[in-house]
C-alpha cells in the first residue's frame, strides 16, 4: 500500500470515525499547507460546529513510522500557530499501544480498520479500538522476537552496554557478543533484527549506533512470541542426580542447559517440584553421555530430557563449578511468564531483577 492510496481514501471518505463526518478535504500542497491533507469535519448532531485538521499520512503502521508521523504533524501545527487547527495522522492500522501513544500526545489518529482516536483537548474525545488488522505488513524480517533473531534483543537486555549499528564493525561486534553467549548467528540476521527492532521502537538510534529504548516492551514481546520447540521428551533415573549433567559437556557439538523452570531456585525462593528439566539439541547423544535408565513414571524420574533446537534455551547460560549449565535470568523469566499462576507470580520478582 502506498501513501498516495491512503491520501486518496481520505479525500473521498465520508465518515472519518463515527460520529465524526468529513465535510471537506484537500491535499495540503494544493492550498499551501504542510502535512499531506487539510480537512474539515463535524460531529453528527452538531452541524454548525466544524473542526480543522492537518493530517500526516504514513503507509506503514510500525511504531517507528507512527512516532515519526506524530512528531511531524505536531511540528506542522506548531508552525501554523492556529488554535483552530488540530493534528491528525492516518495509517493502515492502529494498535491499542499506538492509540495510547496518540492519546498521550494529544494527537488524533484514524486507520483503515475502524480504530482511531479523535481528540479536541478540553472539548471532545472519541476512542475506538478492537478491530483486527486487515492490512498486515511484510518486511525482510517478520518477527525479531522469535528464533535466532530474538537473540539480538536478548543481547541488549543481557548487556546494557552492548551497541549495535549500521556499520559493519558495529554489527560484527554485536554478532560476536551473541556468539560468546553461545549462539551462532549470521551478520545479515543481526542486521535485519536491529532494523526490525528499530521499527518496533524497541531500539533507539543515534547516528550509526543503537541503544535499548523500551526494555519493558522488549521483554513482553520476547515472552509473547516464545515457543519451546520441544520435539521429544524422555524421563530417566540417574543415581548421581543432577551432578551427572556435567558429562553432557564432553560433547562440544551438543547444546544443552537446565531449563528456566528448573533454574528458578538460583534467582528466587520459588520452589519447583518434579524431575529437573534439561533441554538438549540431540536426545540420543545426551542419553548416551548420561547413561541411566528410562523411567515410565514421571514422578519417579530424576531428569527429564527435552529435545529442542530453540536457541533461547542455550543463550546466556550460567555455568556453575560442577560444569552444569543453568538457564539465565531472562530465559527463566520467559518460561515462568508463560507458566501457571504460581510461576507467573514468581516471574514478577525476576522481572524486577532484570530491569534493575
Amino acid at each position: 500500500m502506498r501513501e498516495s492510496d491512503l491520501i486518496e481514501h481520505l479525500l473521498t471518505a465520508n465518515q472519518l470515525l463515527p460520529p465524526l463526518h468529513l465535510s471537506s478535504a484537500a491535499r495540503s500542497s494544493d492550498i499551501g499547507q504542510n502535512a499531506d491533507v487539510f480537512l474539515t469535519a463535524r460531529f453528527a448532531g452538531k452541524s454548525l460546529e466544524f473542526f480543522n485538521f492537518l493530517v500526516e499520512v504514513k503507509a506503514q503502521s510500525t511504531p517507528q513510522a507512527i512516532h515519526q508521523a506524530i512528531s511531524q504533524v505536531k511540528s506542522y501545527v506548531k508552525v501554523k500557530d492556529d488554535p483552530d487547527v488540530h493534528p491528525m495522522i492516518l495509517v493502515p492500522f492502529l494498535s491499542e499501544d499506538r492509540l495510547r501513544e496518540l492519546e498521550s500526545e494529544q494527537v488524533s489518529g484514524i486507520d483503515l480498520c475502524g480504530n482511531g482516536i479523535v481528540t479536541i483537548p478540553g472539548r471532545q474525545l472519541i476512542y475506538r479500538t478492537g478491530n483486527v488488522n486487515r492490512h498486515p505488513e511484510s518486511r525482510p524480517l517478520s518477527n525479531p522476537f522469535h528464533g535466532k533473531s530474538a537473540m539480538v534483543g536478548r543481547m541488549f537486555l543481557s548487556d546494557p552496554a552492548v551497541v549495535g549499528g549500521d556499520s559493519f564493525d558495529a554489527l560484527g561486534s554485536l554478532r560476536g557478543e551473541i556468539r560468546k553467549m553461545g549462539i551462532e548467528i549470521s551478520l545479515p540476521q543481526v542486521s535485519k533484527a536491529v532494523a526490525a527492532l528499530r521499527e518496533e521502537r524497541v531500539l533507539g538510534s543515534k547516528g550509526r549506533t543503537s541503544y535499548l529504548l523500551d526494555p519493558n516492551r522488549l521483554m513482553d514481546r520476547l515472552a509473547t512470541f516464545w515457543k519451546p520447540g520441544v520435539t521429544e521428551r524422555l524421563f530417566i533415573k540417574l543415581p548421581e542426580g543432577i551432578a551427572a549433567l556435567s558429562r553432557l559437556g564432553n560433547d562440544r557439538e551438543l547444546h544443552w542447559a537446565v531449563k528456566g523452570v528448573s533454574s528458578v531456585g538460583r534467582y528466587s525462593a520459588f520452589g519447583q517440584g518434579g524431575p529437573v528439566q534439561v533441554a538438549v539439541s540431540n536426545l540420543r547423544k545426551a542419553m548416551t553421555l548420561l547413561g541411566g535408565e528410562k523411567e515410565s513414571v514421571p514422578n519417579f524420574a530424576d531428569i527429564q530430557l527435552l529435545a529442542s533446537e530453540q536457541p533461547g534455551y542455550y543463550f546466556g547460560n550460567e555455568i556453575d563449578e560442577r560444569g552444569i549449565r543453568w538457564a539465565g535470568r531472562l530465559q527463566t523469566w520467559i518460561e515462568l511468564r508463560n507458566g501457571d499462576a504460581r510461576q507467573k507470580d514468581a516471574a514478577k520478582e525476576i522481572f524486577q531483577q532484570i530491569l534493575s
